[in-house]
């Protein structure tokens, strides 16, 4: 889709500003149009998250998904929400540090996109 799935995350130190949203619309050209920005819960954390469901044939293969997504947030020191159902694994990515959302979302989702194609 794009070399985004090729790049490395970089460190995000405290304090970094999210991207701004001329910023996010830029990236979000870079990955599956599935992926969708949506403003945080009402828990008490402001700020966007990147999110996308994604459907599977049952549960088993729902949590085989799941279990790939986490093998690589493990590699890439970056970790989702995931929430895995019958059929549907959602995968919901912000970058803590900043409170919203940095390159190295879009970097994350591009690896999850490239995982849906392997």
């Amino acid at each position: 889709m794009s070399g985004l799935a090729d790049r490395d995350l970089a460190a995000v130190p405290a304090g970094t500003p999210p991207l701004a949203s001329a910023e996010i619309a830029k990236y979000q050209r870079l990955i599956a149009p599935a992926w969708r920005v949506v403003a945080a819960d009402a828990g008490g954390d402001a700020g966007n998250r990147l999110t996308i469901t994604i459907s599977t044939p049952n549960f088993v293969e729902a949590m085989a998904l799941a279990v790939r997504v986490a093998t690589l947030a493990e590699q890439v020191n970056h970790h989702p929400v995931l929430l895995i159902a019958w059929g549907r694994v959602t995968v919901t990515i912000w970058t803590h540090t900043t409170g919203g959302l940095t390159g190295n979302d879009f970097i994350f989702a591009a690896k999850v996109d490239a995982l849906l194609v392997a």
